[in-house]
């Protein structure tokens, strides 16, 4: 069995955060850890990196599994990370592994680009997305899509409605903020400050995992699959990007689509602004 693990740049050192921890949740594909009040994701799906994960092989699932139960002590050296359970100690070699960038750039705006990007995300059906009917919710996203939007105590408003608004890990108005972040990094780097700013002073009232997702994406560090649509979107490969923009689609229940109707936010927002700007 090949020891070879994918780690998130942003997590690099693994010990950086501490030398104890704990598992912090277990799921079918993924489990989580605590180390202080840092949360690091490991993910047996090859196609998935989190922003604060590390990907570990598929055939090291049925193994591992077994010493995975909540609350588990977890040991942390620069090399190694031992799982301290009630069938026994589980060791996972670090010493071979692939530190992976996950951070976005801002890039020039192509505005033929974006609208092509526009285009491809209009063909996806939101009808079936996780958004929240609300009026408030509603509302607020509208305000998302105008170019007018630069006061910090209206954004911490609007945020409020927004995050941890639906239900599951990542509630449906975080993975909408993920995607609305994801072009601002790419796009807007004023409009992408302002939100970081509200993020880091603020109390995000969500779920622990959603929450850390969203620290992440204020440091424009973002998941592998938007990572890699940043790649295509940047020289421009069409056809990539509208195979990655399906497999977006596709992430775990309506988050994936969630994400999307975020990305066509912030495109609606960066075209309006064009517009404005004339």
């Amino acid at each position: 069995m090949s020891n070879r693990r994918q780690v998130s740049e942003s997590i690099f050192p693994i010990n950086k955060f501490g030398k104890i921890g704990k598992i912090h949740s277990v799921f079918e594909t993924t489990f989580n850890i605590n180390v202080g009040d840092q949360l690091i994701h490991f993910s047996f799906n090859s196609n998935f990196l989190s922003s604060f994960g590390i990907k570990i092989l598929n055939e090291d699932i049925s193994y591992i599994k077994k010493y995975l139960q909540k609350n588990n002590i977890i040991s942390i050296k620069e090399n190694e990370i031992v799982i301290y359970s009630n069938v026994g100690i589980l060791k996972l070699d670090f010493s071979l592994i692939d530190i992976v960038p996950l951070t976005v750039e801002t890039i020039q705006i192509n505005l033929e680009m974006i609208k092509k990007l526009q285009e491809l995300i209009s063909e996806f059906d939101f009808n079936q997305s996780g958004l929240p009917d609300d009026t408030r919710f509603k509302n607020s996203l509208q305000i998302l899509k105008t170019p007018y939007l630069n006061d910090p105590d209206i954004l911490t408003e609007i945020l409020n409605i927004i995050v941890g608004n639906g239900i599951g890990l990542t509630p449906a108005g975080d993975d909408l903020l993920v995607g609305y972040m994801f072009i601002m990094k790419m796009y807007d780097s004023n409009a992408f400050d302002l939100f970081r700013k509200v993020i880091s002073r603020k109390k995000l009232s969500t779920t622990d995992i959603s929450r850390e997702y969203l620290r992440q994406c204020a440091e424009g560090v973002f998941s592998s699959p938007l990572y890699k649509l940043f790649e295509y979107i940047k020289v421009r490969d069409m056809l990539q990007v509208k195979r990655q923009l399906y497999k977006i689609s596709k992430l775990g229940g309506t988050s994936g689509l969630d994400t999307l109707a975020g990305i066509n936010a912030g495109i609606d927002y960066i075209i309006e602004r064009i517009n404005q700007n004339g």
